[in-house]
């Protein structure tokens, strides 16, 4: 074991202590259910990041959460003399450790990661600080900073490393997920494994697992803020206290994290009715919960327009303007082909269409059959309909909002095409299975359906499908749990040639590079350039043939893409060349024989 391996270890260690300590000393000040207490607690992380990096102070805002930890475990364990959840420690070690050894020496890859999410996230640990319009290679207005916080959390604490940035991403989903089994009662077998199964299978089918998008966590939130709901619905002011937290939360994960916000305000008036609350407290309620909501998102955006004198120009600008300007250049033909690709995709079954339909066609019948046979929750029956048809109409609700997104903040080609369909439906189909868990777990673990003897197959059936998913993820991968110990990803080569060159020619970081891509794929290669040298200032040339005509990073296209390489190469720190064609290395030979200036030519290979 080398040292830096002990040191990232012993970190990691610390950084699990310090944030059980945090879930322990919000749980016993709080006086909130154990499950509901890790989702408190990355909520607040990412709230108190997030107004710590706006004001300026994000280090010293990690460091406060980190000390606060420790002082958590001090009160709650020492002053207070409360009981150690040992069970849940373990389970989140155990969790923890499989994702380290899964993620650690995974690299990023997907395009979204290496331009956006991976790039702001190396940013803040570089600077411990958000970026602003000196920072030329990020354009952070275009999504909130939530994720990349919580990332930094981690990375702040054990090391700045992209398996590490993985870790943490898929450490969100389980605090997130954990509201959940609060509404576990009696059935306590039945309760976990249908839990963990369920877990499992959206946590495998319903996202790329080596990706930091946002997507999957969204989803999660959305089900943790409303399993938090539900079960302090006795209390509206525990209610919204202990669900204040993830309502900002989601609005800094991304923008759409308002959709999920104002769903659970809707749930929190539902079920402050149902307990029967004075109508005036309920729309208190709503009001307050809305109004936290709102402001949070119209700070972030305040200070995004403070920062970045372009903000309003990036594609997923928040203007009411850019919305105008969007939606006047959407003529009747892409609103008709729009809405053709989303139905299409709708019905098109793939598998997690296939996991969504089949839970909730399972929730249907086990409703049904328990309310029928089983002593005493026949009555039950109408309010766990509602709550099963209101959950596919939440999934319908966030759909129509993702075709109306289309129209006003996506490009016509993009939108023509409902571009990323099938992971923003991804998010609305694991909200619709996350919401419909809620009720079904609270009915199926209470006392008067215990005695209903089929239930006693839930924990059978639930690790048949967790072998099933498994098997079904996995079989594809040529070998076993392949998909579990393989541990690299699909690496991309031209990162390691870039890293290379930047060592072998002691390329700067933030400088300023010309590049031609071969390949006809500027627009991939241009985003590795900038993550790698952590630099805005790329003009990458790309085309059609050989010798392509169009520019990238506010340059104009050039009729002549040889002149144009000659007029600017030498104020560049170098000249990077991906990819290769006989051609194109004939011509290169001869532009190196007749080229005298000190910029280096490096051919970057795959």
């Amino acid at each position: 074991m080398t040292t830096s391996l002990t040191s990232v270890l012993l970190r990691s260690l610390l950084l699990l202590i310090s944030f059980t300590g945090l879930c322990a000393g919000i749980r016993v000040k709080l006086r909130i259910h154990r499950m509901i207490a890790p989702f408190v607690a990355v909520s607040s992380i990412i709230v108190l990041l997030m107004l710590g990096g706006l004001l300026g102070v994000l280090e010293p805002a990690f460091l406060l959460l980190y000390i606060a930890g420790f002082l958590g475990l001090i009160y709650a364990y020492l002053l207070r003399r409360a009981r150690p959840e040992w069970g849940l420690i373990a389970a989140m070690l155990v969790y923890c450790a499989f994702l380290a050894w899964r993620f650690g020496t995974c690299r990023l890859y997907l395009n979204d990661d290496i331009s956006h999410w991976g790039l702001v996230a190396r940013h803040l640990l570089h600077f411990d600080a958000f970026p602003d319009a000196s920072a030329k290679y990020v354009h952070f207005q275009s999504y909130p900073l939530g994720g990349a916080c919580f990332i930094y959390y981690f990375g702040r604490a054990v090391a700045d490393a992209e398996g590490v940035y993985l870790v943490a991403m898929n450490f969100l989903l389980g605090p997130l997920f954990l509201p959940l089994l609060a509404h576990i009662h009696e059935n306590r077998r039945v309760g976990y494994s249908l839990g963990a199964a369920l877990f499992l299978v959206l946590l495998h089918f319903f996202r790329p697992r080596n990706s930091l998008q946002v997507d999957a966590a969204l989803a999660f939130f959305g089900l943790g803020i409303a399993a938090t709901i539900a079960f302090e619905r006795k209390s509206a002011r525990r209610a919204l206290l202990t669900a204040l937290p993830g309502l900002v939360a989601v609005v800094y994960l991304k923008n759409s994290g308002l959709f999920f916000s104002v769903v659970s305000l809707g749930i929190l008036y539902l079920c402050l009715r149902r307990e029967g609350a004075p109508r005036k407290l309920r729309l208190g309620c709503v009001l307050a919960g809305l109004a936290a909501a709102i402001a949070a998102y119209v700070l972030w955006v305040v200070a995004v327009k403070a920062r970045f004198p372009a903000a309003l120009e990036t594609k997923h600008a928040v203007s009411l303007s850019a919305y105008a300007a969007n939606l006047a250049r959407k003529n009747l033909g892409v609103l008709l082909s729009l809405t053709r690709e989303v139905i299409f995709r709708m019905v098109r079954m793939q598998i997690m269409q296939y996991c969504a339909v089949a839970f909730m066609i399972a929730a249907l019948l086990a409703i049904q059959l328990i309310c029928r046979r089983a002593p005493g929750p026949q009555d039950r029956r109408r309010e766990l309909m509602k709550m099963w048809l209101g959950s596919i109409g939440v999934y319908l609700l966030w759909v129509l909002m993702t075709w109306a997104m289309y129209i006003v903040s996506m490009p016509n080609s993009e939108a023509a095409q409902a571009a990323s369909f099938p992971r923003y439906n991804s998010t609305g189909l694991m909200y619709m299975v996350g919401l419909e868990a809620i009720s079904l777990m609270d009915f199926i673990t209470r006392e008067e359906v215990r005695s209903y003897r089929p239930l006693r197959i839930v924990p059978l059936a639930s690790a048949l499908v967790m072998v099933g998913v498994v098997a079904v993820y996995v079989l594809p991968a040529g070998k076993m749990f392949g998909g579990y110990v393989r541990r690299s990803t699909e690496y991309i080569p031209l990162r390691a040639s870039l890293r290379a060159a930047q060592a072998e020619y002691d390329l700067p970081e933030g400088g300023r590079y010309m590049a031609y891509s071969v390949n006809e794929r500027p627009y991939h290669e241009y985003y590795y350039i900038k993550y790698e040298y952590l630099t805005g200032n790329v003009c990458m040339i790309g085309g059609t043939g050989p010798f392509g005509v169009g520019t990238w990073n506010n340059h104009e296209a050039c009729t002549d893409v040889r002149d144009f390489i000659r007029e600017n190469i030498d104020s560049c720190d170098a000249f990077l060349i991906t990819g290769s064609s006989e051609e194109f290395d004939r011509q290169l030979e001869l532009f190196r024989s007749t080229y005298t200036g000190d910029t280096p030519i490096i051919a970057i290979q795959e």
